[in-house]
């Protein structure tokens, strides 16, 4: 059987105004140190929602994740738990482990609308094998 395994790779361009090629492009690639592979994980989480503007607390739902991709077209808010600090006015989301030993958070995240438009959300959880 295959061994799965994911790797994250960022890049962070820099410009000077819209349009124009980018001033410095820093590529996670580059860095004196390697953001670790997950190696050996069974399952692999994606989902595709809509989240409505008004949406408060919709729950993304998984079991001991060790790698998290929520990614959107527009801002969203996110709680790790209920009643915890709320972020907000994100699109995008990454959480990484050093493996897949242990987990980085368990069991769901809670998603809210940001009050004004409809939220496209994609999301890709790797879960702890």
């Amino acid at each position: 059987m295959a061994t799965k395994t994911a790797t994250l790779q960022l890049i962070l361009a820099l410009l000077a105004d819209v349009g124009e090629a980018a001033l410095t492009e820093i590529n996670s690639a580059d860095l004196p140190f390697t953001i670790p592979a997950l190696q050996g994980f069974t399952t692999l989480l994606h989902t595709e929602l809509q989240l409505a503007s008004g949406a408060t607390d919709q729950a993304v739902s998984f079991t001991d994740a060790v790698g998290m991709f929520i990614v959107s077209d527009e801002p969203f808010k996110l709680r790790l738990a209920a009643g915890e600090e709320q972020l907000d006015n994100l699109r995008a989301w990454i959480v990484w482990a050093d493996d897949t030993a242990d987990g980085i958070h368990q069991t769901s995240v809670l998603l809210s609308g940001n009050g004004l438009t409809a939220a496209n959300i994609t999301t890709y959880i790797i879960e702890k094998p």
